[in-house]
């Protein structure tokens, strides 16, 4: 896939269709969507989830777009296991991408010319709002300014009611968990 930094490459990825976003919260193995979620036109993952069949009943199989942000403790996906990946940080910007310390380099040299990059004036509008944005709301940011809907699994805004991730034991975060929910609140929701 060629590159595309323009806010037109998620929406040829998404086209008009049906769209659900699933995050990595541990709320999600509180409800038992797989089927529902896979009922999707798109489906679209963070990072380092996990569809192994443990957790099939929660998280569905299906993924079109693996919203990847390149950090070091995210693994390498073959080819076939999506159609397309983005990446909702600004990191193929090299003042951005300094900025980014836990970016691994071979990850980004590897996939960096099949991605699809968050347009830099999306990524910089919301740092005014969050400085230091996880993937997910960077990513449901991207598409909100794109005008795509799209309905949320797995997003439990780091709440500590939660594990971080639904499929490790991680619990470390650079990420304000209760800012994001805000700001999801009053700008993104749809």
């Amino acid at each position: 896939m060629k590159q595309d930094t323009t806010s037109l490459a998620i929406q040829s990825m998404v086209g008009h269709h049906k769209v659900a976003v699933v995050g990595n919260g541990g709320n999600i193995v509180e409800s038992e969507d797989g089927k529902l979620i896979d009922s999707y036109d798109v489906v679209i993952r963070m990072n380092s989830f996990d569809i192994s069949d443990q957790y099939l009943k929660y998280t569905g199989k299906k993924t079109t777009i693996w919203s990847n942000a390149m950090h070091f403790r995210v693994p390498y996906r073959e080819d076939n296991e999506y159609e397309y990946m983005i990446c909702p940080l600004a990191i193929n910007v090299p003042r951005i991408f300094k900025q980014y310390g836990a970016t691994s380099k071979e990850m980004f040299a590897l996939y960096k010319n099949k991605t699809s990059y968050i347009p830099e004036e999306y990524f910089e509008e919301l740092r005014t709002h969050i400085k230091n944005p996880s993937t997910g709301i960077a990513t449901l940011f991207w598409l909100k300014k794109a005008n795509i809907q799209f309905d949320i699994f797995g997003f439990s805004f780091f709440n500590s009611k939660h594990k971080h991730h639904y499929h490790d034991n991680y619990t470390g975060c650079g990420h304000l968990g209760n800012k994001e929910e805000k700001f999801f609140e009053r700008y993104i929701q749809c």
